[in-house]
């Protein structure tokens, strides 16, 4: 999953911020830079993993 988040952002370094699961077949997991400006949001269902949102300058 890791990999497929990479090819699907900035060439960056990010790391895990939060994980939640919604359901027995949903997962949400969060993603922060280095510098805590920007996060990237993915939803992991079916078996596929798809960028949300990505949001900068975040609080």
């Amino acid at each position: 999953m890791i990999e497929s988040a990479n090819d699907q952002i900035e060439d960056e370094a990010y790391y895990v911020d939060s994980i939640t699961q919604q359901s027995d077949s949903e997962v949400w997991f969060s993603l922060k830079n280095k510098d805590l400006n920007k996060q990237c949001v993915f939803k992991y269902k079916s078996n596929e993993l798809v960028l949300d949102r990505l949001v900068d300058q975040v609080d």
